[in-house]
């Protein structure tokens, strides 16, 4: 699975080209083709078998966000590294805030909430 990781070079590059109208080289074209083609590779479940892992579509499901985040960091590059934190602090506890409750997950109780922010709190 750790290979699959390697599709979040697609995912950028793709989303650059479509959303950030991003030139993309005929090297680059190759190396997407060739990632693309080895991620599917990796993602059947075996040698015998002819079925989709689902694991593989989560870390691929991943990648895709990955590639969200490394085209979004490049739009706030210009900050400074402290405020690039907080802002990818922000929308990434969003975005894990979001598929727990689409998940089902509960919001904790009070007290663990008052926890999760005192140990998070700046001395």
């Amino acid at each position: 699975m750790p290979l699959l990781n390697n599709f979040e070079i697609v995912a950028t590059s793709i989303i650059a080209l479509v959303v950030f109208k991003e030139v993309i080289s005929k090297k680059l074209w190759l190396a997407i083709l060739m990632v693309t083609i080895a991620s599917i590779i990796l993602s059947f479940e075996g040698a015998g078998a002819f079925a989709l892992n689902e694991g593989a579509f989560w870390v691929l499901g991943a990648c895709i966000c990955w590639g969200f985040e490394n085209n979004c960091t490049k739009m706030i590059s210009n900050k400074s590294s402290t405020e690039i934190v907080v802002i990818k602090d922000r929308f990434s506890g969003m975005g894990s805030f979001i598929i727990a409750l689409l998940l089902g997950e509960r919001i904790p109780e009070a007290k663990w909430i008052a926890a999760i922010l005192l140990l998070g709190k700046k001395g």
